[in-house]
């Protein structure tokens, strides 16, 4: 008897499985969520608690380890990203990050813009200003 609710258990769990889905669907378009990475870069995670306006030093990328590979990169090539979206960034320099440059950006706390893709229906999420 016990083998049998094991057996009907994992069938059941089996053919639940294959209705759930990993996408959401926004603007008509199913996305994964990490289409905008390019795996062959280095990516750094800069977290904030707060919305608001930061400034980022050399110092403080150096010790995150940005420039562990050698030469520091120019600051055209600094790009940031938030929930897969590029946004605006200011860098202090055009050519090679020194003692004295930083990047400025306005960064937002993470939130519950992406939950809403877990419910049927979107009013369905609690809090819609904190992240599950």
């Amino acid at each position: 008897m016990k083998m049998q609710v094991s057996y009907a258990t994992f069938i059941f769990c089996l053919i639940f499985s294959m209705s759930l889905q990993a996408q959401m669907l926004i603007d008509g378009e199913l996305r994964f969520g990490d289409e905008w990475i390019n795996h062959s870069q280095k990516y750094y995670k800069i977290t904030v608690s707060e919305d608001g306006v930061y400034r980022v030093s050399q110092s403080e990328l150096a010790a995150a380890g940005v420039f562990s590979g050698g030469a520091a990169p120019d600051g055209n090539q600094f790009r940031l990203y938030f929930h897969g979206e590029e946004i605006p960034i200011y860098v202090s320099t055009g050519g090679g990050f020194g003692a004295s440059d930083f990047i400025e950006f306005y960064g937002k706390r993470n939130n519950g813009d992406l939950d809403v893709h877990l419910y049927e229906d979107a009013s369905w999420q609690g809090n819609p200003e904190y992240s599950l």
